[in-house]
């Protein structure tokens, strides 16, 4: 597979965009014109030429996200690279990917957790949880395994170094060594244990390292090296430190250490002696490669660290967001993203007092407002975001503190709203006194803020848009709310961890109490008909409906506006086909996000991936895993769909992406319809956009003669056409007429198409 290009200007349909942070730099590599970066999340580099820096992610290529090691091996010209679950990619030329998944796919019900690589030779040399791999570069495949425990058996492997005549292996039975001119490394046999005999402690080796004709291993706090005749000495012991890890680089070895907030670099040369060396501003710093007079450092705290020397002179951090974590997503009508960090369990119970704070991306930066640098202190977890309908005012709800609001409109710092200044509508939970605990938003038709205030005595509150608070005692027994929607009638849906579903009607008079109504839904017939209790996820579509997303699938409310009736209103259960088999729609998966695009289709987020289904909801459409598209994890925890765009966003338990679209939200008039790309050139094959149409329009494309060549509908207000006439060839060089509207007979000439072949 080929390394994929940058971002287009102009998205193409059917096209992915991975978005991830870069402020931790775990290893560092380079090649003759490039330096490689790892962070938990994705990979970077950087062009020595001209210091421009790129991503390099599953959108643009890469098999995996969340990489643990990279390698490079000058002579074949090819970077190493192995993911969190085993994986490895092979990234030759700086440009090809070859993809070996042969020790993630191994069947094995032990760990096969990749701990290291070592260039060694021809190969590259993985140290695993159940020994070692030879990664044979040329053929990309794996040449040989090792299975060096004691007896025979698997036997963690820490970490390898080789002088090119002999190999060191650290394991959890100590140190070990062989020579590579053995014919029969797979025999444990073959390999030398290490042990009191030789000066080296029993048990754990952590690490070991190579410089000159010198092996050194670490046990626990202790460095030890080899002083002749197969012995060890001890020269260093660093008592509360943790060596992390070995980097060779311009002749020397380098250790790194830790404690909780400190760190310490040894410089070891050749000759055996040891300096420490400080290259101040790093922290944790993992791994060190010499470019030029510049030393550079992978730092897990500060990113990647370029240094005159041991002079800082600067850090390495492409954009994007300052987290991985994804809790909740809000697009505006002018295309920013705004999200909600979380920082809890699923039931929201647990505190990870994370002050990342409000977060948003405006397509050419990422903003946030940490907590403590912008005086809304004790705002942590953050959980939910909800727009006004200017689409700039943006409130977040924090488990901990309270409610944010960031007003784009003047560009103010966020302001925090809780007990001292709510006009005492907030109020703490019953069990936590310090504690306003905010779980879930929304804003009706009228500009007016909903939030569940949960665990407080009275946990339904409103803010009006003239700065009115009010709040209201919920009769039913509702457990922590996740999500709540306003339904077309200015009624309150919530649903979250707990029994029922609450649906609050506020009457004629917002402010005042006395002519509320509330209705408890359940899994019950005749009393809401769940197909779970346990709610995930509401959204209100295009057509008023309620779609309510549980444990055990989805229930649609086709009947809101009957919910205070005599006859109420049920959920239905949509039957659909499975593989000839009718069931309950997505009964079988905890449906976790609900979003609805401008065709009124339904994106939906499970434990097992993202759908697309008809605006129905009857047929399948799409179906993404993070096996068959750049989703970083099947865990999907909340998607939000640009109206406008048709970009998709995504956010996953390992981080967030975005996909192309077909459908945007239509006109109510017709008008010029904006093709892309246009004009078509000879070597575009890619899907053709006509968008800017009226609703669901009615499409035709002719030739400049009149003769149809394509018709169809549009989803939404964005009609995807292939370039091909009925005959399934691409049609020929010309001009092409686009002709639309919502009824047939009646066609409007909306813009043409010039395809140049």
């Amino acid at each position: 597979m080929s390394l994929g290009s940058g971002a287009w200007a102009q998205r193409a349909i059917d096209t992915w965009e991975t978005f991830l942070p870069y402020t931790s730099a775990t290893q560092v590599a380079q090649s003759d014109d490039r330096i490689y970066c790892s962070t938990p999340y994705s990979l970077f580099y950087i062009e020595k030429s001209d210091q421009s820096t790129y991503t390099l992610t599953k959108s643009t290529g890469l098999s995996d996200a969340n990489p643990k090691h990279i390698a490079y091996h000058p002579g074949k010209k090819t970077l190493v690279i192995t993911y969190a679950n085993s994986n490895i990619d092979l990234l030759v030329n700086g440009k090809d990917i070859y993809n070996i998944p042969d020790i993630k796919n191994a069947a094995t019900g032990s760990s096969k957790n990749i701990n290291d690589i070592a260039i060694i030779g021809e190969y590259a040399y993985l140290a695993t949880d159940l020994g070692i791999s030879v990664l044979d570069l040329d053929k990309q495949e794996i040449k040989d395994n090792y299975i060096i425990g004691d007896t025979g058996q698997s036997v963690k492997v820490s970490s390898i170094c080789s002088d090119g005549t002999t190999i060191f292996a650290a394991t959890t039975e100590g140190l070990k060594s062989a020579p590579l001119s053995s014919p029969n490394l797979q025999n444990y046999a073959n390999w030398t244990v290490y042990g009191p005999a030789n000066g080296l402690p029993a048990g754990e080796s952590s690490l070991t390292g190579q410089i000159g004709s010198r092996f050194y291993a670490v046990f626990k706090d202790t460095l030890f090296v080899t002083s002749g005749g197969g012995s060890f000495t001890k020269v260093r012991y660093d008592s509360s430190y943790v060596y992390q890890s070995f980097s060779t680089s311009d002749g020397y070895l380098y250790a790194f250490l830790w404690t909780d907030y400190t760190d310490k670099i040894l410089r070891i040369k050749s000759d055996g002696s040891i300096a420490e060396v400080n290259f101040a501003g790093t922290q944790k710093p993992l791994q060190i490669i010499k470019n030029g007079d510049v030393n550079w450092i992978a730092d897990l705290w500060h990113g990647l660290m370029s240094f005159n020397d041991t002079t800082f002179a600067n850090a390495i951090i492409p954009s994007g967001p300052p987290t991985s974590n994804v809790f909740r997503l809000a697009v505006s009508n002018d295309n920013v993203l705004y999200m909600a960090e979380g920082g809890t369990d699923p039931a929201y119970i647990t505190y990870n007092y994370d002050r990342t704070g409000p977060i948003y991306y405006d397509h050419k930066d990422w903003h946030n407002y940490n907590i403590d640098a912008f005086g809304i202190g004790r705002s942590f977890d953050l959980v939910d975001v909800a727009l006004d309908n200017s689409g700039k005012k943006a409130y977040f709800s924090s488990l901990l503190g309270g409610l944010v609001e960031l007003d784009m409109n003047h560009n103010t710092n966020p302001v925090k709203y809780d007990l001292t200044n709510s006009d005492g509508a907030l109020q703490a939970a019953t069990i936590t006194p310090d504690v306003v605990k905010i779980t879930a938003l929304c804003l009706d038709s009228y500009g007016n803020l909903w939030m569940a205030n949960t665990g407080s005595p009275r946990a339904l509150v409103v803010k009006t848009p003239d700065g009115h608070w009010a709040s209201f005692f919920v009769p039913d027994n509702l457990q922590t709310v996740r999500q709540m929607v306003a339904d077309d009638y200015g009624q309150i849906w919530m649903g979250g961890r707990g029994n029922n579903m609450v649906v609050y009607n506020p009457g004629t008079n917002i402010l005042d109490p006395s002519d509320d109504q509330f209705v408890s839904l359940n899994t019950a017939a005749g009393s809401g008909g769940l197909p779970n209790s346990n709610v995930w996820t509401i959204a209100k579509d295009k057509s008023g409906d309620i779609w309510v997303g549980t444990d055990q699938g989805i229930a649609t409310f086709y009947c809101a506006g009957s919910t205070f009736t005599t006859n109420g209103c049920d959920a239905t259960l949509i039957k659909v086909n499975q593989g000839g088999f009718i069931g309950y729609l997505f009964s079988t998966e905890i449906v976790k996000a609900i979003a609805v695009d401008g065709a009124n289709r339904k994106w939906i987020g499970t434990t097992n991936g993202v759908w697309l289904i008809s605006d129905d909801g009857t047929k399948q459409l799409l179906h993404f895993t993070s096996d068959n598209s750049p989703l970083p994890s099947n865990g999907i925890v909340s998607i939000a769909v640009d109206q406008y765009t048709g970009e998709v966003w995504i956010g996953t338990d390992l981080g967030l992406v975005s996909y192309q679209g077909d459908a945007i939200l239509g006109g109510e008039t017709k008008g010029t319809a904006l093709v892309y790309p246009n004009p078509v050139k000879p070597n575009y094959t890619g899907p053709i956009a006509i968008k800017g149409l009226v609703d669901n329009a009615y499409v035709k494309i002719t030739d400049a003669a009149g003769i149809l060549v394509f018709q169809g509908r549009a989803n939404g207000g964005q009609m995807i056409w292939d370039g091909k006439g009925y005959n399934g060839n691409k049609v020929q060089t010309g001009v092409y007429l686009v002709y639309a509207d919502t009824d047939l007979g009646k066609e409007h000439n909306v813009g043409k198409i010039i395809f140049i072949n």
